[in-house]
């Protein structure tokens, strides 16, 4: 009788290692074939659609370009008022993944949520971006 149900045993373990493999790779494969949209867009970022002037919260930049300089020359986008600006001093730029901030060899630096930024950095809602010691809060 011992025989029968080891046997029985074998049998029954066997069959949980093929169910546990199934379900895995059943899953595995609803993954993959997801679309890549769906899988991504809970991790990416609200793109955003204006600055605004922390310091004055009724200044408000729209970002409808897909272009915009900030500096203190009169043809940026929103000439500023702070001796610590360069004329041309930052460049936000849009594509397909959103809102891009680029330095434009400042002198005193481009900021993003308090980090100086050496190359392209993205922007999401909620950001902050700082050049000279004018401060924006990014918006949806």
């Amino acid at each position: 009788m011992s025989l029968i149900v080891l046997t029985i045993a074998k049998f029954a373990l066997i069959a949980v290692l093929y169910l546990f493999v199934f379900a895995l790779m059943r899953t595995a494969r609803q993954e993959l074939d997801a679309p890549h949209s769906r899988r991504r867009s809970p991790q990416l970022p609200a793109k955003p659609q204006r600055l605004r002037l922390a310091a004055n919260p009724k200044t408000v930049l729209p970002l409808t370009a897909p272009s915009v300089t900030l500096g203190r020359h009169t043809d940026t986008a929103a000439p500023l008022d702070d001796v610590y600006i360069s004329d041309e001093h930052a460049e936000l730029r849009v594509d397909a993944n959103g809102w891009h901030v680029r330095d434009l060899g400042s002198t005193n630096g481009t900021y993003v949520n308090s980090v100086r930024i050496t190359g392209p950095t993205a922007l999401a809602v909620g950001d902050t971006l700082r050049i000279g010691k004018t401060v924006f809060l990014v918006e949806a």
